[in-house]
């Protein structure tokens, strides 16, 4: 999204937030948005398959701010999600990707920008287990088919940034964004 979107989404998220917000009664005037009253009771009426589908989104999504947010000054990573029809999981090991160009010398017939670094990443949210050894090995064939960079998976829980891990030799490193992403 260009920086024109993102301010004009800003913009509409300033206004929303005028037209839907509530004081509390207090002396400090606290002020909630109306919509955050009902985030409990809405919570509570999900199945348990939609409120898994709602983490999975906000696991991915918040894994997308880190990967932004610490890439600040850089070059910028593009993101390739794998959604189903209806926005849920879809089929395949890889939730997503981080794709940008490569901009180390090469040498002739190719120029600097014609290849591309990949990172693969898989979101986990909330109460989601970690990947079997079996989902480790598929996540490597992966990797190695399309000659990736890392292998990350993110796990995001509620309230917090997401904490990445790649996948080295088979098994989880916990790693920070600043090291992958750079």
């Amino acid at each position: 999204m260009c920086l024109h979107y993102n301010y004009i989404i800003f913009i509409f998220l300033e206004e929303y937030m005028k037209a839907n917000i509530v004081s509390v009664g207090n002396s400090k005037g606290i002020r909630i948005p109306k919509a955050m009253l009902n985030l409990n009771m809405e919570n509570n009426k999900l199945s348990p398959g939609r409120k898994a589908k709602k983490t999975g989104q906000w696991a991915k999504t918040m894994t997308k701010w880190l990967i932004t947010l610490s890439s600040k000054g850089r070059k910028k990573w593009q993101f390739v999600s794998f959604e189903g029809p209806k926005g849920g999981e879809s089929r395949g090991i890889v939730d997503f990707i981080a794709i940008r160009r490569d901009h180390k010398y090469r040498k002739n017939p190719l120029k600097i920008g014609d290849l591309f670094e990949i990172i693969i990443i898989q979101a986990k949210g909330g109460s989601a287990p970690m990947p079997s050894n079996d989902d480790i090995l598929r996540l490597s064939k992966v990797g190695e088919y399309y000659h990736a960079k890392h292998i990350i998976l993110a796990d995001w829980q509620k309230g917090k940034a997401p904490t990445l891990y790649s996948l080295v030799n088979s098994s989880w490193e916990k790693t920070e964004p600043k090291d992958v992403f750079k």
